[in-house]
């Protein structure tokens, strides 16, 4: 791993089949500490519900299947392209904690969250809610959501849709 590159890997011990937008909300979670803290988010394959496929759970990295996340400057990769990273970082250079706060200037190369579930509403971290808050497009005010469905959900929603 080059020195320069620096990572935020969130780690779940269980992952929750829920729907779509609350994965999309966690996923923002995610993507707005990255952000913040200048690395690069490793994004983990997300379970959605069998109630909300069909009866069929799914497993998605969620980005490029329902979501386009263009329109916002974070960096990541994904977990299955992340192994050999992680293989080959030194334990000196990794950061471990659970809910709290880092400083985000620390000099660990990777910075791994490790949590109990992937249901990210329970941190702590306030900064970092209101920048996903408006990748998402929620608030008391009318936000354009920054994270964009594929063709894919498009066609989903319209097929969907009850008129």
């Amino acid at each position: 791993m080059s020195e320069n590159r620096r990572y935020l890997f969130y780690s779940p011990e269980k992952k929750y089949e829920e729907g779509l937008l609350d994965r999309r909300s966690c996923l923002c979670i995610l993507l707005a500490e990255a952000k913040l803290s200048g690395r690069i988010a490793v994004i983990h394959k997300f379970k959605l519900g069998s109630h909300h496929n069909n009866g069929m759970p799914i497993e998605s990295y969620l980005i490029g299947e329902y979501f386009n996340i263009d329109r916002i400057d974070v960096q990541y990769i994904f977990e299955n392209d992340f192994k050999d990273i992680l293989k080959q970082t030194p334990e000196s250079k990794k950061l471990n904690v659970t809910n709290e706060r880092f400083d985000f200037d620390t000099d660990h190369s990777l910075v791994i969250r490790h949590l109990r579930d992937d249901n990210y509403w329970n941190l702590k971290l306030y900064d970092v809610f209101a920048l996903a808050k408006n990748y998402h497009g929620v608030g008391v005010k009318i936000i354009l959501p920054e994270i964009t469905p594929t063709e894919k959900l498009n066609e989903l929603q319209v097929k969907f849709s009850i008129i």
